[in-house]
């Protein structure tokens, strides 16, 4: 169901529950499919971004798709590469070191997921140009989305970024990733329960906007994705595309919405905070923290919702002490 919706939205024939509305079709080409780094120029050329490409990846990225993509879009594009360290932080020195970079190029394409893709995002966002990517691994949601999660000045933000012109994922290369990053992919997926409860909870209490339309865009595959959820790590191409698909939806309902209110709450606060620890902990992937972090907001909601009343308490703007 979740292909069909797909489509449905990317044709704007997708009714939203809230208005009965259609839903604007989000200007981004995506593709679910195989053998995608080979047909990489014949992906880009409608997209119009120019005729100066900057391909930025890292290390392991440019192994294991950049160096397909560099190669197909050699053949119609002039092609500058990027190739940051080994796993780079999605910081502002590597944003700033990124538009550096990259200044002589029309578009930007990432090859690569979570840092890739936010670092490459931000860099295009503050220098007004568009980008593309190519993702390497189903780790997170944030290939569709308007968002980019940011270190700066060692606090760790969602900023406001714009939305890829295309969004290409080959099933073969993401059923190929790392286990970690596959499971960490799930983990940032099962946030939809926590982060609809604190967004709902929020409505219902303090008045605030909200909108059932991201979440009907999940809502039929999820269970299929829990109970599929082993088939992951066993390069199980249907149960791949199947978690693919709900990533990309999950970054669209953030888009629809204009933020990462339908997808990111109290468990990303807590995510944010445990990745600004830094070394102070084992190395994680970010939907490996999430996947805690959901269960403890799961266990804070819980504890609210059984409580007979309920008292608000601020911190005023003078001031570090509560006020209820």
């Amino acid at each position: 169901m979740s292909r069909e919706l797909l489509d449905q939205l990317l044709a704007g024939t997708l009714r939203d529950p809230d208005s009965g509305d259609f839903l604007p079709s989000p200007d981004c080409s995506i593709v679910i499919e195989r053998d995608l780094g080979r047909r990489a120029s014949q992906l880009v050329e409608p997209l119009s971004l120019g005729h100066r490409l900057a391909v930025v990846m890292d290390e392991a990225t440019q192994d294991v798709l950049g160096d397909r993509v560099c190669g197909s879009l050699a053949t119609a594009f002039d092609v500058d590469q990027i190739v940051l360290g080994d796993h780079p932080h999605p910081d502002m020195q590597n944003v700033s070191l990124v538009i550096e970079a990259t200044s002589e190029a029309d578009a930007l394409i990432a090859v690569g997921s979570g840092s890739i893709n936010d670092i490459t995002k931000y860099a295009a966002h503050l220098t007004r140009r568009p980008f593309a990517v190519f993702g390497t691994a189903p780790s997170m949601n944030g290939y569709t989305s308007v968002s980019a999660a940011i270190t700066d000045r060692g606090l760790k933000q969602s900023l406001p970024a714009t939305l890829a012109k295309g969004v290409f994922l080959d099933l073969d290369v993401m059923a190929a990733a790392p286990k970690r990053l596959i499971a960490a992919g799930f983990g940032d997926s099962m946030a939809r329960s926590t982060a609809q409860t604190d967004w709902l909870l929020a409505n219902l209490i303090l008045g605030t906007p909200y909108r059932e339309a991201p979440f009907m865009l999940l809502r039929d595959d999820e269970q299929a994705l829990i109970e599929h959820a082993e088939s992951l790590i066993h390069f199980d191409i249907t149960s791949i595309e199947l978690l693919i698909r709900t990533l990309v939806l999950s970054g669209l309902g953030m888009t629809l919405c204009g933020g990462s209110y339908p997808a990111s709450q109290g468990e990303h606060l807590i995510a944010h905070y445990l990745d600004m620890r830094g070394d102070d902990l084992p190395p994680a992937h970010h939907g490996e923290h999430i996947a805690i972090t959901t269960l403890t907001m799961a266990r804070l909601q819980a504890d609210l919702l059984r409580r007979p009343t309920l008292q608000l308490a601020t911190i005023a703007e003078s001031e570090n002490d509560f006020k209820t």
